[in-house]
């Protein structure tokens, strides 16, 4: 039972969204975004899908959630938008613009 328990939070905190960066300087122009990391003094930019998904980094928030919302904002599929968000996100971790947690 203590087991099963376990593996239930994991299952959990493996849906969670990791967080953004707190130190990363944001600039918003025409829906995009402008995101300068002072780390590496690299800019990145994000499109408007890109952007929801990166505001969407927040522990409270779920990758289910996340996919429901381009699903409904965006108008595609649930197989299109849950293969985005896991892309970007994958992304969004290998420029460490998000921590884990």
């Amino acid at each position: 039972m203590k087991l099963n328990h376990q593996s239930s939070n994991v299952s959990q905190s493996l849906n969670r969204m990791p967080r953004k960066r707190d130190d990363l300087t944001v600039h918003f122009v025409d829906g995009d975004a402008l995101v300068f990391d002072s780390v590496t003094s690299n800019t990145h930019h994000f499109n408007e899908t890109a952007l929801a998904i990166w505001e969407a980094c927040e522990p409270n928030q779920k990758v289910d959630e996340v996919v429901n919302r381009m699903i409904n904002v965006f108008d595609v599929d649930s197989d299109d938008a849950h293969a985005h968000v896991e892309r970007v996100l994958k992304e969004l971790k290998n420029l460490q613009l998000v921590i884990d947690e």
